[in-house]
């Protein structure tokens, strides 16, 4: 789902860890996904997205890794 359909390898689940993923919004739903079902993340896992980072009009959404594809697609 990346560029020549390649994935990311994906870090196994560790409550003690932050992963960022960078320019993702794009494939936010099968990279959720994945990460649900190949590296254990739970459901309730907390996501944001930053979409202009540092700029006066920065954005910010929230959600968990289950429905936040769902919320940021509402966001548009």
């Amino acid at each position: 789902y990346g560029r020549e359909n390649t994935s990311p390898d994906l870090i196994q689940y560790h409550p003690e860890q932050t992963v960022v993923f960078l320019m993702a919004v794009g494939r936010l739903r099968t990279l959720c996904e994945r990460l649900q079902s190949l590296a254990n993340y739970p459901s309730t896992v907390p996501v944001a997205i930053v979409e202009n980072a540092g700029r006066p009009f920065q954005r910010t959404i929230v959600g968990s890794i289950e429905n936040i594809a769902d919320i940021a697609e509402a966001a548009k």
